[in-house]
C-alpha cells in the first residue's frame, strides 16, 4: 500500500514537473513572439526611414539637376529673346524637353514601385548628362572606357546619381567652360572623373564649423549613396583652379549594416587643397 503512494506522489510530482515545464516553455514562446514582434517593428521603422532617405535622395538628384538645366535654358532664353530670337526658341526648346525628360524619370520610378525594373546604363545615362551640358553652353569632353555588366545595378546607380550631382553643381556653382568626364569600369574597380576648369572653392568651406558635417545636401547624398556600395570620393579644389570629383567603387560590395546608426559614416582627411572623404566601410587612399 505505502508503495502504490509512493509512486502516485512521483507520478503527480513528474505531472506536476511537466506542468511546469510546459508552461515555462509557453511563457518563453510568448516572450520570443513579443520580442520577434518589437523586431519586426523596428526593421519596418528603419526600411521606412531608409525609404525616406533613398526618395529624397532621388528627388534631389533627378529633379534638382532639371530644375537647374530648365532654368539656365530659360535665362539664355531672356538674355537673346529680343536680339537674337532664333537663339531663345531653342533655348525654350530644349527647356522643354528637358522637362518632358525630368517627368519620365518620375513616372519612370513610380513604374519601378509596381513592376520589374528595366535594365539599366549607366553608360548611356552618363552620355546623356554630358550632351545636356553641351547644350548648355559648356564644352565637353567624355570618355567611357571598360564594361559595366559585371557591376551591380546599385553601384552603377550610385555612379550615375554621383555623376549627376556634379554637373549639377558644375552648372551651378563652377561657372566653367571646360569640363572633362571620365567613366571606366575595371576588372575590380569602376571610377568616375569630373575635372573643370570654373571659379573652384576652399574645400574647407563646405564643412560646418562645429560638427564637421556637410553644409550641401547633395554632397552628404554622395557619401550616403557611396557608402552603400564601399565606395570613395575625393575633391580636390581650391580658388581659381577650378575642381576635380573623383569617385571610386568596388565591383562587388559587401555591405554591412549598423544597427545603431542608420547613416552613412565617413572619416575626413583634409590635405592642401583637397578634401578626401573615404567610407569606413572600405578605406581606400585615392591617388591623382
Amino acid at each position: 500500500m505505502t508503495h502504490t503512494i509512493s509512486l502516485e506522489r512521483e507520478s503527480q510530482q513528474r505531472e506536476h514537473m511537466r506542468r511546469l515545464h510546459t508552461e515555462e516553455l509557453l511563457e518563453e514562446i510568448t516572450r520570443s513572439h513579443q520580442q520577434l514582434h518589437i523586431y519586426a517593428e523596428q526593421v519596418a521603422t528603419l526600411a521606412a526611414a531608409e525609404e525616406r532617405n533613398r526618395v529624397a535622395r532621388d528627388i534631389h538628384d533627378g529633379l534638382g539637376h532639371a530644375l537647374t538645366a530648365i532654368h539656365l535654358q530659360l535665362e539664355k532664353a531672356l538674355v537673346y529673346y529680343d536680339t537674337s530670337p532664333q537663339e531663345a526658341r531653342q533655348a525654350v526648346q530644349d527647356a522643354r524637353d528637358v522637362a518632358k525628360t525630368a517627368l519620365q524619370d518620375v513616372r519612370r520610378s513610380v513604374r519601378t514601385l509596381r513592376t520589374e525594373e528595366p535594365p539599366f546604363s549607366c553608360m548611356r545615362e552618363v552620355t546623356l548628362l554630358a550632351e545636356q551640358l553641351r547644350k548648355n553652353g559648356l564644352v565637353v569632353d567624355f570618355v567611357c572606357e571598360g564594361d559595366e555588366e559585371a557591376f551591380p545595378k546599385q553601384t552603377l546607380t550610385t555612379l550615375y546619381r554621383v555623376a549627376q550631382e556634379g554637373c549639377t553643381n558644375i552648372q551651378r556653382h563652377a561657372q566653367a567652360s571646360h569640363v572633362h568626364i571620365h567613366l571606366d569600369f575595371g576588372a575590380q574597380e569602376a571610377h568616375l572623373c569630373l575635372d573643370d576648369d570654373g571659379i573652384g572653392f576652399n574645400t574647407s568651406s563646405i564643412l560646418k564649423q562645429d560638427s564637421g558635417h556637410m553644409k550641401s545636401y547633395g554632397l552628404q547624398g554622395m557619401l550616403e549613396r557611396l557608402s552603400l556600395v564601399n565606395g570613395s570620393l575625393r575633391l580636390d579644389s581650391s580658388p581659381g583652379q577650378g575642381t576635380q570629383l573623383l569617385a571610386l567603387v568596388p565591383s562587388a560590395t559587401f555591405v554591412k549594416y549598423d544597427e545603431n546608426k542608420n547613416r552613412a559614416k565617413f572619416s575626413l582627411i583634409g590635405i592642401p587643397g583637397s578634401l578626401v572623404l573615404l567610407s569606413h566601410l572600405r578605406n581606400i587612399a585615392l591617388g591623382r
